[in-house]
């Protein structure tokens, strides 16, 4: 006011009310903010025991300085399109609704679902004027006159809403209250997702404990070789106590000449199985099979490894290549004694084709070349490392020389080789031999003998699981009668049967000279 001489006062007034109320809000605003700091700090510190019992206070303390007669908290159950009421606080004399909210339908609240799942707070100053009929049902029931809800959103998704109802008063919520209450449901969300994992850790430690009880390996988890769990199945194997074990150095299970290999392993993070000695309570000795992986736990890194006694594996390995090897030999010896055999019958023969007419003789001959194809494969094999397969090109060639030997324009001919690294069983490969030793003699007889520069080229080739097999000549070709389908002579009569043998159809073209092409399953 301000005094005059003659004593009047002028007095000037100001309407307060609105200075007032952003007074009020600055205040609760604080008072929130000092609520939220305090409410962060104290599950920080014990996050763990006080889940819900922190859920269901800060309801209650925030519910209070925002003058709500209620505050809750929904889940969102998308599976069974329901809400659920989880937790709710109620100010005195306020009637809960908690069990009355246990499967609300989400066709009911639709339209708050619509805005809380694109992440926006969903509010009703006046409840008696909105035009949801549903919506205003569900809430007038309730005694609701005003309504806030804010969502809860975990990694992008929304899972429910925190909501505060005003049941005996008119009530509308400022954007620093929305904010305010935007960190509160993001704290909510925080504690439901730590809830979730400790949950999933527990249900997963609890499977890894039944999975390591039931399992006939030995398991041990450790941190830099020293012990943190064991199982059963690992006292079994070691004879050792958990309580001998646990907290100490693994390194009296194992072979002191073996520990340097094993921490080398548990340096470089190896992943793969290997052997090393293991050591019993009570000295022996024996071979374990150790397979580790590193995993983190609660930010810690450990190991987990897995120990098999492979004493009876071993044993039984032994005795399987010790067999293989007493098989290898008998084999060779086999191959050995066929292979003389073969020679004898076909000196046999050579000497009976001498005492006999050209035509007889050269049967014998034929007969004899046959014998010859399977006289080196047995040579071959009982010289080579593996007693029952064979490279193509090994056996092949030399086969190849010792016909052309036989006959006397075999000096002249040039042989042309395209074979690749095929190695096949001993009996393709005597079946091939055959066939090879049949087609050339058939070109050394009938093919080549008047060409100038006589060749012969074979070709072996192979593409996934089909070989191709080929023999070209350079000389006056295939007469026109010959019919591979409708053999005349035995020579071709042959031909097609070990054609069949292998799997194939020979099949025969003139090509400047004859061509013979087989393509067979490997």
């Amino acid at each position: 006011g301000v005094f005059f001489a003659d004593g009047r006062i002028l007095v000037a007034m100001t309407d307060a009310t609105q200075y007032m109320e952003m007074q009020q809000e600055k205040t609760k605003i604080a008072e929130l903010q000092n609520l939220l700091l305090d409410m962060s700090t104290a599950y920080l510190e014990d996050f763990q025991t006080r889940r819900e019992e922190f859920v269901q206070k800060s309801l209650g303390e925030i519910g209070a300085i925002l003058g709500a007669d209620r505050s809750y908290l929904f889940e969102y159950d998308r599976n069974n399109q329901i809400a659920r009421n989880s937790y709710e606080w109620c100010a005195q004399g306020i009637q809960p609704f908690i069990q009355d909210l246990q499967a609300v339908p989400f066709e009911t609240i639709s339209e708050s679902l619509e805005l809380h799942f694109e992440g926006k707070p969903f509010s009703i100053p006046v409840i008696k004027n909105h035009p949801d009929l549903e919506m205003r049902k569900l809430l007038e029931v309730q005694g609701i006159q005003s309504i806030y809800m804010y969502p809860i959103v975990e990694d992008g998704v929304c899972t429910g809403c925190v909501g505060f109802d005003y049941v005996q008063s008119l009530r509308t919520f400022s954007e620093s209250e929305s904010l305010i209450l935007k960190v509160y449901a993001q704290m909510i969300a925080a504690i439901r997702g730590s809830q979730k994992r400790q949950i999933e850790l527990k249900e997963s430690q609890q499977r890894f404990k039944l999975l390591s009880e039931v399992t006939m390996e030995a398991v041990v988890i450790h941190k830099h070789g020293i012990a943190v769990d064991i199982n059963d199945s690992f006292v079994d194997l070691f004879g050792f106590s958990q309580e001998e074990i646990i907290g100490k150095d693994l390194a009296p299970i194992f072979h002191p000449d073996d520990l340097n290999m094993i921490r080398g392993k548990l340096v470089e993070e190896y992943a793969k199985p290997y052997l090393a000695r293991g050591v019993h309570k009570k000295g022996k000795e024996f071979p374990v099979e150790i397979e580790a992986r590193n995993f983190t736990y609660q930010g810690e890194q450990l190991r987990v490894a897995s120990l098999r006694d492979v004493s009876q594996r071993l044993a039984t390995q032994r005795h399987i290549e010790q067999l293989l090897a007493e098989k290898e030999t008998l084999l060779r010896e086999v191959h050995h004694r066929v292979k003389n055999n073969l020679n004898v019958l076909m000196s046999l023969l050579s000497l009976q084709a001498a005492r006999l007419e050209p035509a007889a003789a050269a049967s014998l001959d034929d007969a004899r070349n046959r014998l010859q194809s399977m006289e080196v494969l047995y040579d071959k094999l009982y010289r080579s490392e593996s007693v029952d397969s064979m490279g193509i090109s090994a056996y092949l060639k030399p086969l190849t020389e010792e016909i052309l030997e036989l006959f006397p324009l075999g000096e002249k001919v040039k042989m042309i080789f395209d074979l690749d690294n095929t190695v096949l069983s001993a009996k393709k490969l005597g079946t091939l031999g055959m066939l090879v030793s049949e087609l050339i003699t058939n070109s050394l007889k009938h093919g080549v003998h008047d060409a100038e520069h006589p060749q012969i080229c074979i070709t072996v080739q192979s593409a996934e699981s089909t070989g191709k097999f080929g023999v070209h000549d350079n000389g006056s070709g295939i007469p026109q009668w010959v019919d591979l389908h409708d053999p005349s002579g035995f020579g071709f009569t042959l031909i097609q049967a070990l054609s069949q043998q292998l799997g194939g159809e020979m099949v025969m073209t003139n090509d400047n000279g004859a061509k013979f092409t087989l393509e067979f399953p490997l």
